[in-house]
């Protein structure tokens, strides 16, 4: 059983890649439904719409992997991100974010 202090950020990370997932996956179903009534002509760029989606986005790989000392304590994670950084990113236009989780620190590999 994980430590307490982690299971926060683990609910956070799990829900922050399947929330999107999800919606990504039901606009990928509207898309194909209209694409099965309306085939793209031969050659066409398929990938236009796709990018239009994500053109929109924001990497945030690395927005949490720049801990001074590795410190990942709950405090940290409870006051890192504002409410604030939402905010700017918001007005800078973005309207979605992406990041990878790295499983590593998720895990104790003396104890799988």
């Amino acid at each position: 059983m994980l430590p307490i202090r982690f299971r926060r950020p683990i609910a956070f990370a799990i829900l922050a890649v399947i929330f999107p997932a999800l919606v990504s996956a039901q606009s990928t179903a509207r898309n194909a439904s209209a694409a099965a009534k309306n085939p793209a002509p031969w050659g066409s760029d398929v990938s236009s719409s796709r990018l239009a989606h994500l053109r929109h986005g924001i990497n945030l790989s690395h927005w949490f992997a720049q801990s001074a000392n590795n410190d990942y304590s709950k405090a940290h994670l409870d006051s890192h991100t504002t409410a604030q950084d939402i905010a700017l990113i918001k007005s800078l236009g973005f309207d979605h974010v992406r990041f990878t989780v790295e499983p590593a620190p998720l895990f104790n590999w003396a104890d799988p």
